[in-house]
C-alpha cells in the first residue's frame, strides 16, 4: 500500500509550529488513510506551485493532468483515484492503444498558474507507468510553461527559492527546468552529457553547482538558493553547497519552463513525476521530511 504525504513525528510538529505560528495554515496535506493531519506551512504566498502525479493536499479537488489522445486529438482531464494516485486505469481505458500527451499539468497549490502547452506538436508525452507515472519531452522542442508568475515572483527576486522534485535522469546536453537567458540562469541539468547534475541559482557558472550523478535512475532532488549560498541535495543527502556572490542573482522575469529552461535551446528528455517550488529558502526541518516522503511514496 502506498504511503501518503505527510507522516511526521510529533516533535517535528512542535518544533515547526513554534517557528511558523505567526503564519497562516496552508491546506491540509494528505496524512495516512486513517487520519488526516494539519500540515503547518508558511503563508500561502510562499508556495509558488505544486505539480504531481498524486494528490498532495486534502483540500485540492481538481484534476491532476489534462491529456491529448493522438488518435483523434481528444482532450480529457484526469483526477486522482480514491488512493490518491493519478487514476491510471481510467487513462488506459480512455487512450486504448493511443499515445497521450500533456496539454496541462495542474497546479495543486500556490499562487502561480498551471503548466501548459497549447501547441500539440510540442506537448511532452505522458507514460502511465504503474509504479511511477511520468511525463517526458522528446529532447527536441517539447515543453510546458508555468503561467501566472515570472521568475521574479515564483522566487524571491531570483535570490531565494527552494525546489523539490522527483525526476529520472537521462544524458543529453539538456536544460531540465527553469529559465535561462544568456548567462542568467535559474535552472538545472539532469543530467548534462558529462554525467553530472547541475543547479544554477543565479548566473552561470558560479561554483559549487554540480555533482556526479548516475544516468537512467529515479531520484529525489532538492535545490535551494539562499541570498548568498546554494545547496544541492539528492535522496535526503547533501551533495554540495557553498557561497555565491550576493550579486549572482537571476534578474529576468521569464516564466518557469519544464522539459527545458525557458530561453534555452537545449530541450530535455528528463522524466518528471513531482515538482514543487517555494518562493523562499526553507529550513531543513521543513524540507527534509518532504524529501523522505517523496522517497517513500515513489519507491526509493
Amino acid at each position: 500500500m502506498r504511503k501518503f504525504i505527510l507522516i511526521f513525528l510529533c516533535s517535528f510538529f512542535v518544533d515547526l509550529n513554534a517557528q511558523v505560528a505567526h503564519f497562516n495554515q496552508f491546506p491540509s496535506m494528505l496524512g495516512n488513510q486513517e487520519s488526516l493531519i494539519e500540515f503547518p506551512d508558511l503563508d500561502t504566498n510562499k508556495l509558488s506551485f505544486a505539480f504531481s502525479m498524486r494528490k498532495l493536499f486534502v483540500d485540492y479537488e481538481g484534476p491532476l493532468i489534462r491529456l491529448r489522445r493522438d488518435s483523434d486529438g481528444a482532450l480529457k482531464s484526469f483526477y486522482p483515484s480514491v488512493e490518491g494516485l493519478l487514476d491510471l486505469d481510467l487513462i488506459n481505458i480512455w487512450r486504448e492503444s493511443a499515445n497521450v500527451y500533456v496539454q496541462k499539468w495542474f497546479n495543486q497549490g500556490g499562487f502561480a498558474g498551471d503548466a501548459g502547452q497549447s501547441n500539440d506538436s510540442r506537448q511532452p508525452q505522458f507514460f502511465p507507468d504503474a509504479e511511477v507515472p511520468y511525463l517526458a519531452g522528446d529532447g527536441v522542442d517539447d515543453s510546458l510553461i508555468v503561467s501566472g508568475g515570472g521568475m521574479q515572483q515564483v522566487t524571491n527576486k531570483g535570490k531565494e527559492g527552494t525546489l523539490l522534485g522527483y525526476f529520472y535522469t537521462t544524458s543529453e546536453s539538456q536544460f531540465s527546468f527553469g529559465v535561462r537567458t544568456n548567462d542568467g540562469r535559474w535552472s538545472s541539468h539532469l543530467n548534462w552529457n558529462n554525467g553530472r547534475a547541475y543547479f544554477d541559482g543565479g548566473t552561470c557558472c558560479s561554483e559549487p553547482r554540480s555533482f556526479v550523478n548516475p544516468n537512467n535512475t529515479w531520484g529525489q532532488y532538492t535545490f535551494i538558493r539562499l541570498n548568498s549560498q546554494v545547496v544541492l541535495r539528492k535522496d535526503n543527502v547533501l551533495k554540495t553547497s557553498g557561497n555565491v556572490p550576493v550579486t549572482d542573482r537571476f534578474t529576468k522575469n521569464h516564466n518557469f519552463g519544464i522539459c527545458f529552461s525557458n530561453g534555452s535551446s537545449e530541450y530535455a528528455t528528463t522524466r518528471f513525476t513531482e515538482l514543487i517550488l517555494f518562493k523562499i529558502e526553507m529550513e531543513s526541518t521543513f524540507y527534509k521530511p518532504l524529501e523522505l516522503n517523496m522517497m517513500s511514496y515513489w519507491g526509493i
